[in-house]
């Protein structure tokens, strides 16, 4: 799919091209814990770490590298049923390793209109599913590794990557 690049946002006067997206350098996990669970301070320290809960969970996005409770090979091809999680691990845990994420550079303004509807139209032209998480500043587009050159190649249309 090819995108014409061009205005965001009249009001705002943000043209995608003047956009910048970074791929961060950290291996992520998207974990599911049951909601009231611990967090254990070390997922603080990674490059990136979210946490959300709701009535029904708490998902977490930690740097593989910090916060591994996975005791498969590492594989990010590793189906989740071939991995173990240590025995003080609640049982209602779910973790998927091998992400990787895209910032979308600098502070973005609430107004702004369309950043990750495009972002997620270049992917998904290429069959590249994302997970997405906000922040109050900007926004990162988490994909699985193996996605990664496929991504650079379908954002650089419009956007500068850098890596």
């Amino acid at each position: 799919m090819q995108m014409e690049k061009g205005i965001l946002s009249e009001e705002l006067g943000v043209r995608s091209e003047e956009l910048e997206i970074r791929l961060l350098g950290e291996r992520l996990q998207i974990v599911r814990l049951p909601v009231g669970a611990s967090i254990p301070p070390e997922v603080w320290s990674g490059e990136l770490c979210c946490v959300t809960q709701t009535p029904d969970e708490l998902s977490l996005v930690v740097a593989e590298a910090v916060w591994d409770w996975c005791q498969g090979d590492g594989s990010p091809d590793t189906a989740v049923s071939e991995r173990t999680v240590p025995a003080d691990t609640p049982a209602d845990t779910f973790i998927e390793k091998g992400w990787r994420a895209f910032q979308i550079v600098g502070q973005l303004d609430f107004g702004l209109v369309g950043v990750i509807a495009r972002v997620s139209a270049l992917l998904a032209a290429q069959d590249i599913p994302i997970f997405v998480v906000s922040t109050y500043n900007t926004d990162y587009i988490l994909i699985k590794e193996n996605n990664v050159p496929k991504a650079v190649d379908a954002l650089r249309s419009c956007y500068t990557v850098s890596q």
